[in-house]
């Protein structure tokens, strides 16, 4: 058993308790009240290499929690990366294919990179065409050397078979 956490008090260890039953263990913060729990227990340091979190993480765990409750421990909404492209190029992108049905991935991403001043992916902009139900034709592949006159040739000599 690892040494005890003094920086967990009797009423935290009894209010992440109360806390835990509440909010269930199969959620970010029951997880996190899991955490806290146990460093009461067998100490921070033994605590953060189970969980595979650095100290400073479940302390920052500990003292949200002393402030805001089960509410900090929560994910809180607008993290991670921002989208580059926002409704103006999506309109802009909507307007160039409709204008030009013909336009490959890489041309549009060529237009889309100059009149905005943002790099981008093809990957991107071929989920942006899928986002606006555009649909990604391509033509059946002809052998360079295939005679057209023989193919037909062949399709008139050959029986329908039923």
């Amino acid at each position: 058993m690892g040494i005890r956490s003094k920086a967990i008090s009797d009423t935290l260890y009894e209010q992440a308790q109360a806390s835990l039953k509440k909010v269930g263990r199969g959620s970010k913060a029951g997880h996190r009240l899991q955490a806290i729990i146990s460093a009461k227990r067998y100490g921070i340091t033994a605590v953060a290499r189970i969980y595979d979190i650095t100290r400073a993480t479940l302390m920052s765990w500990l003292r949200r929690f002393e402030k805001e409750s089960t509410e900090g421990l929560r994910i809180k909404p607008g993290r991670g990366p921002k989208p580059k492209m926002g409704s103006e190029i999506e309109e802009d992108v909507r307007a160039i294919t409709k204008a030009n049905p013909r336009i490959t991935i890489d041309q549009l991403r060529l237009k889309v990179m100059e009149k905005h001043g943002i790099k981008v992916g093809r990957s991107t902009i071929h989920r942006l065409m899928k986002k606006l139900s555009f649909s990604y034709i391509t033509p059946r592949p002809r052998h360079y050397k295939s005679d057209k006159d023989q193919q037909e040739e062949f399709k008139k000599k050959s029986t329908k078979s039923h």
